[in-house]
């Protein structure tokens, strides 16, 4: 499967706002703000997948199909700044299911829900994407792509609908 290019991702999302009297969303991205790589994974112990980096390269955060009447609906992707500082806390809600290589990068609006990358490169899952449910067991956790950039591509693809459900 050829890899979604992140940069042309990104640039769509201002474009994807939807004005629905019922519930209008919003989308938007942030300007990428300085991170040191070499920083971040060792300080996390994980080996950022490619579109990971790309991402944070491009922008910092990124918010998608965001409800702003009621703030109950959307994605919001972290910058690598607010992974590092939310990075400890996420995981210590689930202290039975993480693995080596887990990263939270992201919070569904709404719920409690929140998007993780995997991130040991020793593995074979490396660089896919979960979704992980707060009150289930690792084992029910979706796994719903092989890649942030597929992710993001369906995700947009179905107007921030949860696809995977």
């Amino acid at each position: 499967m050829i890899q979604p290019d992140i940069a042309q991702l990104i640039d769509s999302i201002p474009t994807l706002s939807v004005a629905d009297d019922s519930m209008p969303l919003y989308s938007a991205v942030l300007p990428p703000v300085p991170w040191d790589l070499a920083g971040v994974e060792q300080t996390l112990a994980v080996t950022l997948p490619p579109d990971v980096i790309s991402l944070w390269e491009y922008v910092g955060t990124v918010r998608l199909f965001e409800d702003t009447t009621y703030g109950q609906w959307g994605l919001i992707l972290w910058s690598p700044e607010q992974i590092m500082q939310n990075q400890p806390a996420e995981l210590a809600w689930y202290p039975d299911d993480v693995r080596p290589g887990d990263l939270i990068i992201g919070e569904f609006l709404g719920d409690s829900e929140r998007l993780l990358v995997r991130c040991d490169i020793s593995q074979p899952d490396y660089g896919s994407i979960m979704v992980v449910l707060p009150l289930d067991p690792r084992s029910d956790w979706y796994t719903i792509s092989n890649s942030l950039g597929n992710f993001l591509q369906e995700f947009i693809a179905h107007s921030g609908q949860k696809f995977w459900e």
